[in-house]
């Protein structure tokens, strides 16, 4: 292996990365100059910046770039693997920490990685359960079932494939939290879609390297705890979520059932919305499938999931009805 350029996206990671770099410096201080640690710091609020300036002290291996507005994970991600060194590229979540890459590692020093390749491990909770990291690509079927909230009935009656089924076929992509690509793969593709700001950029990115029929390979042994910042219900995550959803099936579906989405979705939030009036209790986040972190699904009273569900609903028509009514 000549090397590889580790890259983390930064906004307001202050609790996790202390560890994070540790847990980097302990398992690749083998490779001595053969990493770099390149961190882009989206505009932070917190002690990010002080903490990644008092770690360069420690490691001169990392290097600091600043945002000066929040530009989003994928957009950030972009400009930070065009100042890599390497063409091994892994990207790595500010809100995780290595606890074994030993297999990954062994694996690319014997150079068996090649520009074709993406490689990926076990994904931790905080509590050390296995996290969700092998993710079929989207289907409409399913999301229908998400958002008329069917998904857990028919889990009862229908087994949804499991992670080794998933891996048996090549319509499947990694978490974002962490991968490693060469940089040439992932720039035939041009990188992420800058348009997704928050939420399903990898399998956008893992959609379109289709074409180019790359190697997936999931590494049981090695893990990653992931703490799942991105998984914390807010008003602004839950718009976010489905509105790149939404992005993504517009991109990648045929065009010929583009009109599908807009009664499908708007038909959805509308369903749950008139639940919400008839005061029953419905199951609307839809990161409690990913990660596991301590969550109330009642701390939002009804009046504010009903506007989480408007604003979804306005945010969509907004960004896709209205642009092209006046194209």
């Amino acid at each position: 292996m000549n090397g590889i350029s580790i890259c983390i996206v930064n906004f307001n990671g202050e609790n996790y990365l202390e560890p994070l770099l540790e847990s980097i410096e302990n398992n690749f201080v083998l490779l001595k100059d053969a990493y770099e640690i390149l961190i882009v710091d989206n505009s932070s609020t917190d002690r990010s910046f002080k903490i990644i300036e008092d770690a360069k002290i420690k490691n001169d291996k990392i290097l600091l770039f600043l945002n000066q507005a929040n530009e989003g994970f994928g957009k950030a991600n972009n400009k930070i693997v065009s100042y890599a060194k390497f063409d091994t590229i892994m990207l790595l979540n500010n809100d995780t920490k290595i606890i074994d890459l030993s297999h990954i590692i062994r694996y690319m020093n014997e150079n068996k990685f090649c520009e074709n390749q993406i490689l990926s491990c076990t994904i931790l909770n905080p509590d050390r359960s296995k996290q969700k990291n092998v993710f079929a690509f989207p289907v409409l079927f399913k999301v229908i079932l998400e958002l008329f909230l069917l998904k857990a009935y028919i889990k009862r009656f229908v087994k949804l494939n499991n992670i080794n089924e998933i891996k048996n076929k090549s319509n499947f992509y990694f978490s974002g939290c962490f991968f490693i690509i060469s940089k040439s793969l992932f720039n035939s593709v041009n990188g992420f879609n800058e348009q997704f700001t928050f939420y399903h950029e990898e399998a956008d990115l893992f959609m379109r390297m289709k074409r180019l029929n790359p190697q997936k390979i999931y590494f049981e042994n090695d893990k990653i705890l992931h703490y799942g910042g991105g998984g914390n219900l807010s008003e602004d995550s839950f718009v976010k979520y489905y509105l790149n959803l939404y992005r993504l099936f517009y991109i990648h579906i045929n065009s010929n059932f583009r009109w599908l989405l807009r009664p499908i979705f708007l038909g959805g939030l509308t369903f749950r919305i008139l639940l919400c009036l008839m005061n029953f209790h419905i199951h609307y986040s839809p990161f409690d499938n990913f990660y596991k972190y301590d969550n109330d699904n009642s701390r939002f009273t009804s009046r504010e999931i009903i506007k989480m569900h408007m604003l979804v609903y306005k945010s969509i028509k907004t960004n896709f009805f209205c642009k092209l009514r006046n194209n």
